[in-house]
């Protein structure tokens, strides 16, 4: 039921209280870390027309940092707008979703909106708020299209698969209000203008985001030691996941064929909502049967373009609770508040029940979570810096590899003197791993190498730590973290080593 009342405001200060608690404690890592160095460093027409073209997200997240990082705002401030976002949005279920209280005080507490996209600062957390409001604005009876437009111009422009997601939604507004000449008290004058902010929206996104020549997809370590012009001195782990992401369940451009993608498709329909398969696709023909019921089945739109492009065009297990959030979605946009209250058992209350069911078994990812974010560092960079402020100044430290991005934040400029610049540019131009010979012939007085470890504890292959040892440098500190996700994973820790020359130690 629609308001706020006292139970609601309850879970929400709840809410408030648990992620203020997480966020206090958490660590940016590199993805992070990456989006505030660019809004930090780069003009708007730098960050528009050049930045973001090389890292394929549209620009409200790094509109939104822009300000607060030029107006030279510490980098604590981080965390805590993601965070600010996450609250509201769940005020918006909290105050406007059509969903019974027992659904809307558990659903704020599920893996992806208290930790994921809320804790975690990336642009993600802007898709439940605006996501939320598309579907409040969808289910009024009366159409609000410039309104629409607005909060769809928006969250197309959180990432590409906001953008999917939304134009899906513009597609479904359009046919809902306009077939039939069913346009209410609107004047077409409205649709006319709603399209041509929407389309406008679109338009930036294409200029943002059109690939340059020279953009470059993340090397896997067996790339990084042919450029090099090594041979890995192990191949059995010569293959293993790359050093620049964190392996998931879920396919990845550069993983297979359609054999490969299709096979990987029931475990990235299953673990946005459930470790159990079963349960998964239970949900699913759930959601299908009930909007055949309701005779929406057209919004599944949104549901099956997002899932397409995780599993056949890229999508990472940070990824996966873009699907939870779309059904949320797709449910606010045609659920019935009185169905909850009608005497009997019907397949409303069957779906809702069996949602309330699969939240309480997502408590426990959450619970997990925030214990190892609190317990543990989620990434070891915040350590890495503060010893690295520690060092007599002067020192000449070379860094490698995208994730050393997360270390910079903590200084006011760039601490590395082998690279142009504090972020890390995805260029064919960027050879600053390839250049690590000729890096290391000057002899810093210090590197930091980013290692990742597997399951058994065992280091990962990688050629860059490998080269600088070779040169006589040994390891003098390490320091780790280790990002909680609730699917199997291949990494235990990924840890940066400092490494001095053997005659410093």
């Amino acid at each position: 039921m629609l308001g706020w009342r006292l139970r609601d405001l309850v879970v929400w200060v709840v809410y408030l209280i648990t992620l203020a608690c997480t966020v206090a404690w958490h660590e940016p890592w590199n993805d992070e870390a990456q989006a505030w160095l660019l809004s930090r460093d780069l003009s708007l027409p730098q960050l528009f027309l050049h930045g973001l073209r090389y890292e394929s997200h549209p620009p409200l997240w790094y509109l939104i940092l822009w300000l607060p990082a030029h107006l030279h705002i510490g980098y604590f401030i981080f965390c805590w707008i993601s965070a600010v976002i996450a609250a509201a949005g769940i005020y918006v279920l909290l105050r406007l979703s059509p969903f019974p209280f027992y659904l809307r005080a558990v659903l704020p507490f599920t893996f992806y909106l208290a930790y994921q996209y809320a804790v975690v600062a990336r642009s993600y957390v802007l898709y439940p708020l605006l996501g939320f409001l598309v579907a409040h604005v969808y289910r009024q009876t009366k159409p609000r299209p410039l309104l629409m437009a607005v909060l769809l111009a928006l969250l197309a422009n959180i990432s590409i698969h906001g953008t999917l997601v939304a134009c899906c939604f513009a597609a479904l507004y359009g046919w809902k209000h306009l077939r039939s000449g069913r346009t209410g008290d609107v004047t077409t004058r409205n649709y006319v203008s709603a399209t041509a902010i929407f389309v406008a929206s679109l338009a930036v996104i294409a200029v943002v985001v059109f690939p340059p020549k020279d953009l470059i997809t993340v090397a896997t370590p067996t790339v990084t030691r042919v450029l090099l012009h090594q041979t890995s001195a192990n191949p059995a782990v010569s293959t293993q996941a790359s050093a620049t992401t964190l392996p998931a369940p879920i396919s990845q451009p550069q993983q297979g064929g359609l054999r490969y993608r299709f096979a990987e498709l029931p475990r990235l329909l299953s673990y946005s909502i459930s470790t159990s398969h079963l349960l998964a696709f239970t949900l699913y023909l759930l959601l299908i049967a009930f909007l055949v019921r309701r005779h929406q089945l057209p919004m599944l739109l949104p549901l099956v373009a997002i899932i397409l492009f995780l599993s056949f065009v890229y999508g990472l297990a940070w990824h996966l609770g873009l699907i939870w959030v779309t059904i949320l979605m797709i449910l606010w946009a045609v659920w019935d508040p009185d169905a909850d209250t009608r005497p009997g058992f019907n397949l409303q209350k069957v779906l809702g029940g069996f949602l309330f069911f699969l939240c309480l078994l997502q408590l426990p990812w959450t619970w997990s979570a925030i214990r190892f974010d609190i317990r543990s560092p989620y990434s070891g960079a915040k350590n890495t810096a503060a010893y690295l402020r520690t060092l007599p100044t002067g020192m000449r430290i070379a860094g490698f590899g995208p994730q050393s991005t997360a270390i910079v934040p903590y200084f006011p400029g760039n601490i590395f003197f082998n690279q142009p610049t504090s972020f890390w540019l995805w260029s064919t131009r960027n050879t600053i791993d390839q250049d690590a010979p000729t890096t290391l012939a000057t002899h810093p007085d210090l590197v930091v190498v980013f290692q990742q470890y597997n399951s058994a504890g065992a280091p990962n292959d990688n050629p860059i730590r490998d080269l600088v040892q070779a040169d006589s440098y040994r390891e003098t500190h390490r320091f780790c973290g280790q990002a909680y996700y609730p699917i199997p994973q291949d990494i235990s820790q990924s840890c940066y080593l400092t490494l001095q020359p053997a005659t410093q130690n």
